[in-house]
């Protein structure tokens, strides 16, 4: 059975539902969705909670004062700052995304911060434990890929500070080279009148198209779809990634474009954005690539 997309969201419990399933008034961030069934054309009520908390200088998560909203839109964040180098000016990732649902099987947690050291580091790891689950980064300065006799290679780490946990960070992107192929062989099929009348709707669509993105992280660096020369050289390497999955010289750029599941998974703390696999996948929507169920029969 398929759900509608939420019809509204209200800031206190509609006057119709039974007093039994009522919530008494919480200190929790408190809404209700009212989403309806498709094709029966019954309603349905869900109600989400939220908190937010801050990280002592202990490690131990305290309850904020000003707690967040359940967001009710989706608001990109404002691009890195200028201290960052070579990711100053990048954008992309979500500050808010639509939080109503009316079925969720689980509970989202979102970490929005920076890694952060008391003295300059070259590398670091950064992370959060919460009950039984634990989420390891590694969190590097800026590095860049360099060709040497035919081989990638991965400068050394600068120093640094702190690093925002966000999205533009963490592996993933658009293979500017691949794109612009892309692009080039658009005009050779549709012919230059035609390309000129659609050139503004392709590179708008393009950057976002599997793969010449990384489907599980349009908006971040490091991701490679087509190994050719012009590629490889002084690509920006991601700054966060999962200890347990990282990027290495043998693993960009290697394999098929169509074989992205094999790349590393992205490590974004923060809200994941709807065209990000697996949510589209969750929409019904998988990307290029991803491995659909046979036929029966």
């Amino acid at each position: 059975m398929r759900y509608g997309r939420p019809h509204s969201i209200l800031d206190t419990a509609p006057g119709e539902i039974a007093p039994q399933y009522r919530l008494e008034p919480s200190p929790l961030a408190l809404v209700s969705a009212r989403v309806q069934y498709r094709p029966e054309e019954r309603w349905q009520w869900a109600v989400l909670r939220k908190i937010t908390y801050g990280v002592g200088d202990d490690g131990v998560l305290y309850r904020v004062d000003q707690q967040e909203p359940v967001h009710r839109a989706g608001v990109p964040h404002a691009p890195l700052p200028d201290w960052l180098g070579r990711a100053a000016g990048r954008e992309g990732s979500m500050k808010t995304v639509p939080e109503a649902r009316v079925t969720q099987s689980g509970t989202d947690v979102v970490i929005r911060g920076h890694a952060a050291s008391a003295r300059p580091v070259r590398e670091m790891l950064a992370g959060v434990v919460i009950g039984k689950h634990a989420h390891k980064l590694r969190v590097s300065g800026e590095r860049l890929t360099r060709v040497e006799r035919g081989r990638v290679a991965f400068s050394e780490p600068q120093w640094f500070e702190r690093v925002p946990l966000r999205y533009e960070l963490a592996y993933g992107g658009v293979d500017a080279v691949a794109l612009q192929l892309a692009l080039k062989l658009a005009r050779q099929r549709l012919g230059d009148l035609e390309f000129r009348r659609a050139s503004a709707f392709l590179k708008d669509t393009l950057p976002a198209v599997a793969p010449l993105c990384y489907a599980r992280n349009p908006v971040g660096t490091g991701y490679v779809a087509d190994a050719v020369a012009e590629a490889l050289h002084d690509v920006a390497l991601p700054r966060i990634e999962l200890e347990c999955d990282p990027l290495n010289p043998e693993r960009f750029g290697a394999g098929n474009p169509l074989q992205w599941l094999a790349k590393p998974v992205p490590a974004g703390m923060d809200f994941m954005d709807v065209p990000m696999f697996p949510r589209t996948a969750m929409m019904g929507l998988p990307p290029l690539g991803y491995p659909r169920k046979p036929a029966k029969g």
